[in-house]
């Protein structure tokens, strides 16, 4: 996977690529969905505070 950073006055983007191996094509499906629900992605799409401790 390659992953672009776009930073913006009010929204960091992140643009991935996903990039397969072609025995696996067959698989992009399952891989779109299980990243579309990933722990990752959702943390990432929620707003971020940084407080001190």
């Amino acid at each position: 996977m390659r992953v672009h950073l776009e930073r913006e006055e009010s929204t960091t983007r992140f643009r991935y690529e996903l990039l397969l191996a072609p025995e696996l094509e067959a698989h992009r499906p399952v891989i779109v969905e299980r990243i579309a629900r990933s722990p990752v992605r959702s943390t990432l799409s929620k707003p971020l505070v940084f407080e001190p401790a």
